[in-house]
Formats: C-alpha cells, sequence, structure tokens
C-alpha cells in the first residue's frame, strides 16, 4: 500500500504505548504511520489527511467531481484496489479490516457470500457510495475496485448533506490502463476455508455428572445413576448412552472455494475501457448425506462489469458503466429473510435454518440422542425431536438467487472555449435488485429408541415424514434512480487558484412494497488556495428527503475547512530531520436520516379478534391505532477536526494526528417522561445529544537497501462517545443515570464474590440463598439488591483500533503481511451459550462451566454453583459475566512471484505471478480461548482461508 501526502509517497508506522491485551500480551511502541517516501518535494502540495492513494495524478475524483489534488483539506484516507486483492475473499469490505484509522471492521459470521460484514467509521455507520452513487458494496469484487477512498469530516461530508454525518466509503471501480495501451490479465484463485472456532461442550459423562449437581443443588432428585455415568464413560451402548461429537458428526475440517476474473482494459486519445468477467465458486461447511442435491451452505457468482469512456469531441467525454451480476447461495431447509436499509442501501440476509444448525451443536447436550438409531433413523426423544443431522441433509434446500444489475451515463463537457476553466456534466444512473427464493423443503420423523427387559427393541416417533414441497418466492424487487447535474470553475493566476462548483443530486429508490424514497441536495463548494501555502474550503448544500413532513424536510448544511503548508513558507529551512508539516482545521455540520415510513401521519392496523356481537359471540376483527405521529426533522452533527502532518529525513518517515469532535443533536429517541396510561407507543422525538471524541494516528518508513525493498505502516484510533441529553428522568441515585455515560453502555450488578452461607447475601431481593451464589454490592445501603443497585458496569474508557502493514520485496520475490486488532473491548456474555442448562434445562454445559462453585472448590472457584434452568440471582446483568473481546489477528499474508525474462516477452506475456496467501491465520486473543473474540462463536463460523494462484498478462 503506497500512501500520498503532499505529493510524497510514505509507508504506515505504528505508535502507541497502551496495553492492547490481556495475558502478558503487550501491543507497545505500535509507531503508526504513512509510507513511501520516494517522491520529491516540489511547490505544488496535495493537501491529504492520511491520504492513502497510489498515483500520482493532479486532481482527484469526489462524488461526481473533480478537485485539485493541492487544495485538498478534506480528512480522507484513500486504499488501493490492488492491496485488497490480497485478501482471498470476495468481500471488499472484509479487505479493509486494519487499513484505514478510524474504520473498524467486523466480520460477524463465515456463511459464503453472506459474510455479515459489518463497519463503523469514528464509532458511526457510514454511508456507501459506488462511482458516486448509494449502492451495496458487497457484491464488487476486489479485482474491480480501483480505490476506496474513506471520508471522515465535514468538508469530505457536507456535500452529502441530510446523509453525511456517519462519514461516507466511496467505492470507484476500475476505468482503464493506467498507461496507453491494451493488455488483458486472468487470475485463478484456489483454496480451503477452514472453521476458526466452534465453542466446544463438555463429554455426556461430564454433562450428566453435572446435571446432578445442579439438580442436587435446587433440591431435585438425581436423574442420571452412576450406572449410566459409567456407560457414558465406558461407551458400551451408543445408542442408549450416545457421546455425540456434534461438530465432528456435521461440520467438515475444510471446504474448498476457487475464483476466476479475466479483464480487458485499453486506453487511447479517443477510447478508454475496461471489461471483467468473474466466476467464484465456494462450499459450505456442513456435512452431506445421500441427498442428490446440495444442502449445503454453497455460495455460486457470475460478473460481468463493462467500464467505457469516449471522447466524442475533444471537449465532450461520454462515460459508461454497466454491471451485472448473478448469485445464487443454498442453505438447508427454510428461506432465509431479508431487510435493506434505507440510509445504507445495504441488503443484510438471515438464515434461520443455518442458525439453527449451530446453535443446536453449541447447544445441543452430547447425550440428548444417537445421531442414528440401530436402524439407520434419526435419533431423537419428546425433548430433543429435531435431529441435527435431518436438520442439515434431510429438511430439504431454500436456494436464493440475486440479480444486481446497474447502468451509469455520464457526459461531460469541457466549456473552456467559452469561459476558461468552466465545466459541466450530468449523470443519469439506474440500479435494481431482484431477489428469489427457490423452497423446497420437507419434514422428518425422528424416533425413540426403547429395549424392553426382555430385550425387545421398539421405536416412538416424534414428527412426520413430508412430502418435498416447491415454491417460489419473490422475495425482494428494489430499484434506485439517481440524478446528478454539476457545473464548476477552476482558475489558476499568479499566486492564486480557485475551484467552484454547483450541483444538484436527486434519487428514489423504490424498495418491496413500499412508497418511493426520495432524497434531493443542492451542493455549493469553493476552494480558495494561495501561493500553495493558504487554503480555504467552503462547502454548503441544501438536503433532505420526502418521508419527513412537508416545512421539515430540508436543511442547510454548512462546513469550511483551513489548512496551512507551512514546509512551503520562507522561513521553512529545507533539513533532514523535518522535511514537511502541514496543519489542517475544519467545521461543519452534516445530517443523519433517521428515516420513519411517513411517521408524521396517523395510521391503523386491524387488530386479531377483539369485539365480539351476537346472541351467539362471535369474534370480529377491531382496529388500532399505531404509533403517534410525531413531525420529525433530520438528525444533526456538528463536526470538528484538527489534524497535522509531517515528514521526517526526507519523508522517509511521515507522521499525521488527528483530533476530532462529533456533536450530534436532535436525535432521534422515546421521550424520557411518559406514561404507560397512554395506551399507545411514543413516538421517537428529536431529543437526544452526544458527542463523539477520537484521536487517530498514522506513521511509518519505507527504505531501499540493496535490493531489498521495505515498508512498515498501521494506524490507531482511540474512540470514545457519550451521552449529553436523553431526556432520562431523575434518578433517585446518581449511579443509576445513563446520561454521561457511553451509547453502548451495559448496566447491571456488581458482583462482590459468592455467598458462602445459606441465606447470605446481599443477593437480589426476594431470592433465598445458598453457598456458592453470586453476590453483589448494595450500592444505596437498604439491604436489598433491586433497581436501585444496578449501574453501569463495563469500563467507560475509550476503544482502541489499530492495524499493521508490512511488505518486503526483494528481485521477484515479495511478501506482505496485514495484522488488525482491538483493544479496551469489553463484552457481556450471557444467556444460552454462556450459563448452564439454560431452556429449561435441555442445554448443554461447557468446560468454562468445570470450575463451578463446590464446597470443595470454594477458595478458587471461577464460576457460581450450577443450577438447572434460568437462576434469577446468578443470571442477571453483573460485572461477573464481563470478558475482555480484546484481540490481535494475523488478518492476510501474501507471498508472491513475478516471473521474468527473454522467454516471456518473446511469448508476448507482460507479467505472470504466482502467489500464495492466507487469510485469519492467527489469533491471540486477551480473554477467553473458548470463542472466537470477534463473532463470540455462536452461529456459522468465520474461516481460516489458504490460498493459492496465478495471475499472468498479456
Amino acid at each position: 500500500m503506497k500512501f500520498f501526502i503532499d505529493h510524497k509517497e510514505y509507508g504506515l508506522g505504528l505508535i502507541n504505548n497502551r496495553r492492547c491485551l490481556q495475558k502478558g500480551l503487550l501491543v507497545t511502541s505500535l509507531l503508526i504511520g504513512t509510507l513511501w517516501a520516494s517522491a520529491q518535494h516540489t511547490d505544488s502540495i496535495p493537501q491529504t489527511d492520511t491520504t492513502v492513494v497510489m498515483v500520482k495524478p493532479q486532481r482527484v475524483s469526489l462524488y461526481f467531481k473533480e478537485k485539485p489534488k493541492n487544495n485538498l483539506t478534506e480528512s480522507l484516507v484513500v486504499v488501493k484496489g490492488d492491496d485488497l486483492k490480497k485478501t482471498p475473499l470476495s468481500s471488499i469490505a472484509n479487505a479493509l479490516a486494519g487499513r484505514v484509522a478510524g474504520l473498524n471492521v467486523t466480520q460477524n459470521n463465515g456463511e459464503p457470500g453472506n459474510y455479515g460484514t459489518s463497519f463503523t467509521l469514528r464509532d458511526r455507520v457510514p454511508l456507501v457510495l459506488v462511482d458516486g452513487v448509494p449502492r451495496d458494496m458487497n457484491s464488487i469484487l476486489t479485482e474491480h475496485v480501483e480505490s476506496i477512498t474513506v471520508l471522515k469530516d465535514a468538508i469530505a461530508t457536507a456535500p452529502l448533506g441530510a446523509r453525511g454525518a456517519p462519514g461516507v466509503i466511496l467505492v470507484t471501480t476500475r476505468k482503464q490502463n493506467d498507461q496507453p495501451g491494451f493488455n488483458v490479465d486472468f487470475t485463478a484463485n484456489y483454496g480451503i476455508a477452514q472453521p476458526l472456532k466452534i465453542r466446544e461442550q463438555v463429554s455426556a459423562a461430564q454433562y450428566a455428572e453435572l446435571y446432578n449437581e445442579a439438580l442436587a443443588n435446587d433440591s431435585r432428585p438425581l436423574k442420571y445413576s452412576q450406572a449410566d455415568i459409567d456407560a457414558y464413560t465406558n461407551k458400551t451402548n451408543p445408542y442408549l448412552y450416545p457421546e455425540n461429537d456434534w461438530k465432528k458428526q456435521l461440520v467438515e475440517n475444510s471446504a474448498p472455494f476457487s475464483r476466476y476474473v479475466l479483464n480487458a482494459a485499453g486506453s487511447s486519445s479517443m477510447v478508454n475501457y475496461f471489461l471483467s468477467a468473474d466466476y467464484m465458486t465456494q462450499d459450505g461447511l456442513l456435512k452431506q448425506g445421500s441427498s442428490s442435491y446440495s444442502t449445503n451452505a454453497d455460495y455460486q457468482r457470475f460478473g460481468l462489469r463493462g467500464n467505457v469512456a469516449v471522447a466524442i469531441t475533444p471537449r465532450t467525454t461520454l462515460s459508461l458503466n454497466l454491471y451485472g451480476a448473478i448469485q445464487r447461495r443454498t442453505v438447508p431447509g427454510e428461506s432465509p429473510s431479508f431487510g435493506f436499509g434505507n440510509n445504507t442501501n445495504r441488503l443484510t440476509i438471515s438464515s434461520p435454518s443455518l442458525n439453527n444448525i449451530f446453535n443446536g451443536i453449541i447447544n445441543v447436550p452430547r447425550n440428548a440422542y444417537p445421531l442414528l438409531n440401530p436402524n439407520g433413523s434419526l435419533g431423537g426423544n419428546q425433548f430433543y425431536q429435531g435431529n441435527l443431522w435431518g436438520q442439515s441433509t434431510l429438511s430439504g434446500y431454500s436456494q436464493t438467487n440475486m440479480s444486481d444489475g446497474m447502468a451509469d451515463l455520464k457526459l461531460r463537457r469541457d466549456l473552456s472555449d467559452v469561459l476558461k476553466g468552466w465545466w459541466v456534466q450530468g449523470t443519469a444512473s439506474y440500479t435494481s435488485q431482484i431477489i428469489h427464493t427457490l423452497v423446497r423443503t420437507k419434514s422428518f420423523a425422528a424416533y425413540e429408541m426403547n429395549v424392553s427387559a426382555a430385550g425387545d427393541t421398539s421405536y416412538r416417533q416424534f414428527g412426520t415424514i413430508g412430502e418435498q414441497s416447491n415454491n417460489r418466492v419473490l422475495n425482494i424487487r428494489n430499484g434506485n434512480f439517481f440524478f446528478d447535474l454539476a457545473t464548476g470553475i477552476s482558475r489558476n493566476w499568479g499566486k492564486h487558484a480557485l475551484d467552484a462548483s454547483l450541483q444538484y443530486q436527486y434519487s428514489s429508490s423504490t424498495l418491496g412494497g413500499q412508497l418511493p424514497f426520495r432524497v434531493s441536495s443542492g451542493i455549493a463548494t469553493l476552494t480558495y488556495a494561495y501561493d500553495n501555502r493558504y487554503i480555504v474550503d467552503l462547502v454548503t448544500s441544501y438536503s433532505g428527503h420526502n418521508w419527513y413532513r412537508k416545512g421539515d424536510r430540508f436543511d442547510f448544511y454548512p462546513a469550511a475547512g483551513f489548512s496551512w503548508n507551512v514546509h512551503n513558507e520562507a522561513f521553512f529551512g529545507r533539513n533532514n530531520l523535518l522535511s514537511s508539516l502541514k496543519l489542517k482545521a475544519s467545521y461543519g455540520l452534516t445530517g443523519f436520516l433517521f428515516s420513519n415510513y411517513y411517521s408524521y401521519m396517523y395510521t391503523y392496523s386491524n387488530y386479531a379478534n377483539a369485539y365480539y356481537f351476537g346472541a351467539t359471540p362471535g369474534g370480529v376483527q377491531g382496529v388500532t391505532e399505531n404509533q403517534i405521529p410525531y413531525a420529525r426533522t433530520t438528525e444533526k452533527t456538528l463536526k470538528l477536526n484538527l489534524g497535522v502532518d509531517w515528514g521526517m529525513f526526507r519523508d522517509r518517515a511521515s507522521f499525521s494526528v488527528q483530533y476530532y469532535r462529533d456533536r450530534a443533536y436532535d436525535l432521534m429517541q422515546v421521550r424520557g417522561y411518559n406514561t404507560a396510561l397512554l395506551g399507545a407507543p411514543y413516538p421517537d422525538e428529536n431529543l437526544g445529544k452526544t458527542i463523539y471524541t477520537g484521536v487517530e494516528a498514522t506513521a511509518g518508513w519505507q527504505d531501499k537497501a540493496g535490493s531489498v525493498s521495505y515498508f512498515i505502516n498501521g494506524n490507531i484510533a482511540f474512540q470514545k462517545n457519550k451521552i449529553l441529553f436523553n431526556d432520562q428522568p431523575v434518578q433517585p441515585y446518581p449511579w443509576m443515570g445513563s446520561q454521561g455515560n457511553s451509547i453502548n453502555q451495559v448496566y447491571g450488578y456488581i458482583a462482590d464474590g459468592f455467598v458462602t452461607g445459606a441465606g447470605q447475601g446481599p443477593v437480589v431481593e426476594g431470592y433465598r440463598s445458598v453457598p456458592g451464589d453470586l453476590k453483589y454490592k448494595d450500592l444505596n445501603g437498604d439491604g436489598v439488591i433491586n433497581f436501585y443497585d444496578r449501574t453501569a458496569i463495563a469500563p467507560d474508557r475509550p476503544q482502541l483500533f489499530f492495524g499493521i502493514n508490512a511488505g518486503v520485496s526483494y528481485k521477484g520475490f515479495d511478501l506482505n503481511v496485514l495484522v488488525s486488532g482491538v483493544s479496551n473491548r469489553t463484552v457481556n456474555l450471557t444467556g444460552t451459550g454462556e450459563w448452564e442448562f439454560q431452556n429449561s434445562g435441555l442445554a448443554s454445559v461447557y468446560p468454562h462451566h468445570l470450575g463451578r462453585w463446590t464446597p470443595e472448590t470454594a477458595a478458587t472457584a471461577t464460576y457460581p454453583r450450577l443450577t438447572v434452568g434460568t437462576n434469577v440471582n446468578n443470571h442477571v446483568n453483573s460485572t461477573f459475566w464481563l470478558r475482555s473481546a480484546n484481540f490481535l489477528r494475523l488478518k492476510t499474508v501474501e507471498l508472491g512471484y513475478n516471473f521474468s525474462g527473454r522467454l516471456m516477452a518473446k511469448a508476448g506475456i507482460k507479467g505472470l505471478r504466482a502467489f500464495v496467501s492466507g487469510f485469519n491465520l492467527l489469533t491471540i486473543s486477551g480473554g477467553e480461548d473458548r470463542f472466537d473474540p470477534e463473532t463470540l462463536s455462536y452461529g456459522y463460523p468465520i474461516q481460516r482461508i489458504i490460498n493459492g494462484g496465478v495471475s499472468i498478462k498479456l
């Protein structure tokens, strides 16, 4: 990766001296930095804020206009598409992890084609634009990306007006060759994916022993005899006394994936183009039965892209971008469900049947039933009727087909023949998404085997065997029309430079059966630079949407920025120690659309059989009032950004530090002072106030020693938020209030050890304690534990995100390594999968329960006494259930070799590269090793990927 600041390339290192992980792991001296000090210093200095740009154009594209690079004051980061290709996945969101200061990327599951990747920018969810248009970026391959620009501050996001507050991720797709000419390149990848972490259970014998112990603690009769426990231990009868390793029985150790991409690109004086075709397939991790069709979580995609720009006249350019992709996902059993965000334009997919299987692998005890009975039928009983093998292989399948298409048409005219520096352009775009599911499900029966005293075997059936259904469902039909018209002027005279523009944008989204969601904005920008030393930026937009009431739909969003290139001052001498210095600041107002669906209007719903009439009363449906109407306005954020960039040792070392403060107000929330006597839900109102603050830093070093070139780069960010106002009623005690705490604060009791004597405490009000129960701090001293003793329990401290990228090349070899991590992160682990014998005693127990309290382990116990089902005292939110979720992950490693020689040149081969790479290769956790700190290992596991491939350019 190359970072360009002030026309010089930089590497990224790390700076920070802070404890990152527990168990002796220290992340110290994280020198974070910005790379490549290879470009010479000139008077035409681009004003970028930790801007990662791989080439040296004099102008940078932002939305639908270009801006002189030496006049940039925006806080932005640009990541080159070539760096994203080092991640062996189709998801460009996952490839961003660890690369941008302030951008936190989390992969929530590993389901093929549905990685559930989420990201926050400075603690908020950013808007995604693809080639300037709001779109979902998850269907775009890394091979199609020219660059990704992350926009952070008010100057960069104010043009988005009512949608700019959370920041913006701008994806720019490939358009043409970097150099005139024509080439074709083909890349083939093949790899295997291995599950990273699936939670373990205790053995069947341990389960029986612990279950008896829990029953005894509850003063209930024991369930298992010693003979039963011995049978589980000796495995003498696997049908009556099963010992199931669900993970081994249902999940493969690995699954293959492959990807093939064919690109063609050309550039001439008249035509520039980029054409691409891709095919990808990834198998799921579930083992398969004897069915003639797959019931695995498989994924396939086929895509075509064509980006063409034609010079109609020397001053007129017509550009056309076309893209289409067909994606096919299969899951066992029932159809998945879908959601689509109005503000994020992001599709979310939930697969309940797949989640049920992996939840069962975690939660169904090993001795619940035999996977298969002696006669080959599915095992089960009245408590466990959904045999996991049946769910995985005999419940049919659902096949979801997603068709994505888009077309962008842009016409640009240089009007310098009329007025020097004047230009005008218009863009029209349409995006379509159609999702339909083929549902071929069926039911199965499970059987409980019984052996009589005489040795006769019989089976009791649960459930029915049904015929396979064949249904086709149109789940979603979405469309988005986008229009942009812009004009501007760019002039330079003497020491002065001026760049001004006017722009109008309009988008209309139709999501399923909803009425269109229309957003429109008028945008004005002005940039003035004097002598490449002082740059002033002014931006304003008038923006809003149609789901609010007239009169409340539109607002102005102004912003201003200033930067000072100190190194261009006469008093700034050139020296090896400090070679460049730049100061910058920006401040402005941005918005966020909390798009409740026509929430200012009265709406009503049918309400069951609520009324009864006649001599023989019969129920009829009634009508009920929905949420009370409220005239909302856009949420707003005042964004302040301060930054300093400096280079050292002739810019071989470079550093950048930013401070930001985002003060959000008019946030939507339910009023705190209300009463249930109203009889209807209260509406969200523009009441809340929150502040987001943080520091981001980058630094780095790049150099060359003989034939060896190397760099180290990285980034680090401290983030914190605080509730300033949420209309919470006055609390009886100060520790009960939420104002002043962080938004995602966890509330509960403060655990204070274990009870040592019956009836002792303090424990939850109304509970009769026994030894081994948790006791809590009585904050108000009234002798009981209740609502008045709940307080903020998760550490209220900044979160820390960091990434380290390093590389070395020697002759034809190159090695790149990317590490990402999180520190100061605490999670609250409660419920099924954490507590013992949940689901009314039908769920399992886990190795961490072996540390439970007993009279013998009272001094060393790490868990309360065991109980069957939910314990009203022990199983409540408290500090006892907080765990560190810090981690350091070796995210990506790639080793490659570029072949060269006369034979290649004679064969017309411009480049040949072989490579191997890995993803999620190593994780060092600051908490417990029993779960993955990123996903907590509840569902489909994220995966370690080993990949190899070859790329050839002709």
